[in-house]
């Protein structure tokens, strides 16, 4: 069984080569482009999915043909879907003429929709970009050509490479000291040059003017501590002058004495 698979579709990937069928053409099977549309830039690659479609059909070889803008697209890669994993001979594109064919089978053949292949474009050139698929493809079945015959096209707008965008601007930054009475004030503005215009930022920074020892003392002393403080300066001053008053009234005193005796 395994056998007459193989001879099979070695038969029908041999008739995609060989057999100019387009004529013959009768059956449900379709091939078409996803996605169908599309906008890119210069420089970029995008993917175009060849989906093969058996309608009411089981096909086991496809052999999809296809053109293409070569002035603005130009392909870069083909990777055929996992279900079909027999190469056909004769397999090529064409980025100078814009042509494809690539042909594929699978064992026992399939009733599903799936994805015959990948092909990976870049683009060239800003334009419009056509890939269509030619009405000469071949869905093949145990030989026999299922393909509707129906060629389909998409469309993709190409534009051109984006324009890389200007670096930002350095920032620039100026410090600038003013002084003002009793206090030092550092102003330091940092002006930023943006896109809408200018900004500026101002920090301002208080440092204390120098002051002397006694002025500071002055300063940290409250007004009722300073009266408190007198007052005991002015005692401690009073009872000195006593002192030294005692003391020569009784150094008088003692001189008296002293001639009383003689």
């Amino acid at each position: 069984m395994m056998k007459k698979t193989y001879l099979t579709i070695l038969s029908s990937l041999s008739l995609a080569v060989l057999l100019p069928v387009s004529a013959l053409a009768s059956g449900s099977a379709s091939l078409n482009l996803s996605p169908s549309s599309g906008s890119y830039r210069a420089g970029q690659t995008f993917n175009v999915n060849i989906l093969a479609d058996p309608g009411s059909e089981r096909i086991d070889t496809v052999r999809a043909k296809l053109t293409f803008s070569p002035d603005v697209l130009e392909i870069k890669n083909f990777s055929v879907g996992s279900t079909f994993s027999y190469q056909a001979g004769a397999n090529s594109f064409d980025n100078n003429e814009g042509t494809f064919s690539w042909g594929a089978g699978t064992p026992g053949g399939t009733t599903v929709s799936t994805t015959f292949g990948i092909i990976t474009f870049l683009v060239k050139n800003e334009g419009t970009g056509v890939v269509s698929i030619s009405n000469d493809s071949l869905a093949l079945s145990a030989g026999e050509n299922k393909f509707n015959g129906q060629g389909v096209s998409a469309e993709f707008s190409l534009l051109a490479a984006a324009v890389a965008s200007a670096p930002p601007k350095a920032t620039a930054k100026n410090t600038t000291p003013v002084l003002a009475e009793n206090t030092q004030q550092i102003v330091q503005q940092s002006s930023e040059s943006t896109a809408g215009g200018n900004q500026v930022e101002s920090q301002i920074i208080t440092k204390p003017s120098p002051q002397s020892f006694v002025a500071a003392m002055v300063g940290a002393i409250s007004l009722g501590t300073a009266i408190r403080l007198g007052s005991v300066a002015l005692i401690i001053l009073i009872i000195i002058a006593m002192g030294m008053l005692l003391y020569r009234t009784r150094k008088d005193v003692s001189g008296v004495f002293k001639r009383i005796k003689k």
